[in-house]
């Protein structure tokens, strides 16, 4: 299974790229549960984004819990997707 059964999220990506930085930064400032794959030192990345039909350019990658494969995403457009307020309160907009 792509997601451990903690991870609402997991983020694929290099340690090197800044994307990647900003989406496991976000995931932990919103609380929000995460495993990382680094595509510089993991030997299973290339495998997983060959089975995901993606390329390296369009890392990094959050694989959410319900299955979406998202491409490099912003963290407001990763924080619709999961349904977060981008506060870490989960369960969409407040009132």
């Amino acid at each position: 299974m792509l997601l451990g059964r903690s991870a609402e999220l997991r983020i694929v990506g290099s340690g090197a790229s800044p994307d990647t930085q900003r989406l496991r930064h976000f995931a932990d400032c919103n609380d929000v549960p995460r495993s990382w794959i680094d595509l510089d030192h993991d030997e299973r990345a290339a495998s997983m984004l060959e089975e995901l039909g993606v390329d390296n350019d369009e890392t990094p990658l959050a694989l959410t819990r319900d299955r979406r494969v998202l491409r490099n995403r912003s963290d407001a457009e990763l924080a619709r997707a999961l349904d977060i307020d981008a506060t870490g309160e989960y369960g969409g907009s407040r009132p």
